[in-house]
């Protein structure tokens, strides 16, 4: 067990440079405020790159009312796929590490100095964590706005990546758990040298799922903390939701493929079925991904047993269209041999009454976790949310690594999985003024 201290007598990480990347496209209304979680960090070794996606005028507007000079804006001059924006953003970074924050996301005032302290440690190794998971009051599903799913432990794990992708393909593990640029600080030294290999950093339309295949599969291992620096936030122009339930925005999912027809080299594998169901897009992207850059390797192998699976708890997700979902899943099956007859869909998907106002405990993480809505008067946007998170979640002097590589060290190791996570002081307070009562 390592106990996260600062090292005295250690090589200034102050020094190292934090970039924060926020690519964005027409959502002035919710870039506001996730630029807000940003300029509240307090460390000055941070830079905050704007990457407009040749947005109308309101954007530049809503960057020009800040006047911290830690933010840099970048306009491409024609509409890009999200991918090639994001690769523009990266060209425009100086700093040493490098992270991604979605425009309705928001990142936590501590993030920084908890990667700082990581990075003591860890100079040259991925930072990845488990986000907390917010539905904005104008997401487009509305039984799930105001959802908070939230989690509090103060556990980090060294990991081995090989064995972390392999648990991603075969469907041991879920995307969160990998290192994407969505959830993890990167060095930039290895965006670097993967760019200087193979020409660009991101060559899928799924930059989130893609990048977090690439950092696992290119490093031996990295650090992943429960303990979450950021939070997720699932607005009316999320990109994910949209595909989740097209049948509430078609028109972004038709934009979306229409801008990304020129990356990869058709539509969806010959192991699966065009679908509207994100869970053949997550999969489409395991496969191409593996295809381009590990083909030979037998160890990472996607396991299609698991993705009938994934599509059968979706199925009814939709509130029309289920009987062609169903089709699809069956024709996935046959194309692979899969049993279909061994799964079982679900009546109906299962409500948000049914994900909220739970609550679980988690030994092996050391994690608490449950599910609410959120009050809607208190925390009507991302970083008014962010503020309350960060007062419930784990002091950073607190959190403790565990080594969880093959090669393990006695330093690092925490024995037992017993959970000794404990709620600050006044959490449950603090957990009380975040809930709002549903009926």
């Amino acid at each position: 067990m390592r106990q996260l201290r600062a090292i005295k007598g250690a090589s200034p990480v102050t020094e190292k440079v934090y970039s924060i990347v926020i690519p964005t496209r027409e959502r002035h209304d919710v870039l506001q405020y996730s630029l807000r979680t940003a300029v509240a960090l307090p460390e000055a070794n941070v830079e905050i790159v704007v990457m407009d996606n040749c947005s109308s005028p309101e954007t530049l507007e809503v960057v020009k009312q800040f006047t911290d000079s830690r933010i840099k804006y970048f306009r491409s001059d024609s509409r890009l796929s999200m991918s090639e924006n994001w690769e523009l953003g990266l060209s425009k970074v100086t700093g040493d590490y490098v992270f991604f924050l979605g425009d309705d996301d928001g990142i936590l005032p501590d993030a920084i100095r908890l990667a700082m302290r990581i990075h003591q440690w860890y100079p040259d190794k991925i930072l990845a964590w488990k986000p907390i998971v917010w539905m904005w009051p104008t997401t487009i599903v509305e039984p799930y706005r105001n959802v908070l799913h939230m989690h509090i432990s103060k556990k980090v794990e060294l990991r081995d990546s090989q064995e972390s992708l392999r648990k991603l393909y075969s469907y041991e593990n879920n995307f969160h758990e990998s290192p994407g640029v969505y959830n993890a600080i990167v060095p930039m030294s290895f965006m670097r040298d993967f760019c200087a290999k193979h020409g660009k950093y991101f060559f899928s339309p799924v930059p989130d799922i893609y990048s977090g295949i690439v950092n696992s599969y290119f490093t031996d291992n990295h650090v992943y903390s429960y303990r979450p620096l950021s939070v997720w936030g699932l607005s009316k122009h999320s990109t994910g939701v949209s595909y989740s339930f097209s049948h509430l925005a078609s028109s972004s999912v038709d934009q979306f493929h229409t801008e990304n027809k020129k990356l990869w080299d058709a539509p969806v594998d010959e192991k699966l079925v065009p679908s509207r169901l994100t869970e053949v897009i997550m999969a489409d992207t395991k496969i191409k991904t593996k295809r381009y850059f590990f083909p030979d390797d037998g160890a990472i192998e996607i396991n299609m047993a698991g993705v009938v699976r994934s599509m059968c708890e979706a199925a009814t997700r939709y509130t029309s269209g289920t009987e062609q979902i169903v089709a699809e899943i069956e024709t996935i099956a046959r194309k692979n041999d899969v049993p279909f007859e061994q799964f079982k869909i679900p009546s109906e998907f299962p409500g948000p009454q049914t994900l909220v106002n739970n609550y679980s405990m988690d030994a092996v993480r050391d994690m608490i976790s449950f599910s609410c809505y959120t009050n809607e008067q208190l925390y009507p946007t991302i970083d008014r949310l962010v503020q309350h998170i960060a007062s419930m979640s784990v002091n950073v002097d607190s959190l403790y690594v565990q080594d969880n590589t093959k090669q393990v060290n006695n330093l690092h190791v925490k024995s037992g999985p017993e959970s000794t996570t404990e709620p600050r002081r006044g959490f449950f307070r603090a957990f009380g003024d975040l809930i709002k009562t549903k009926s």
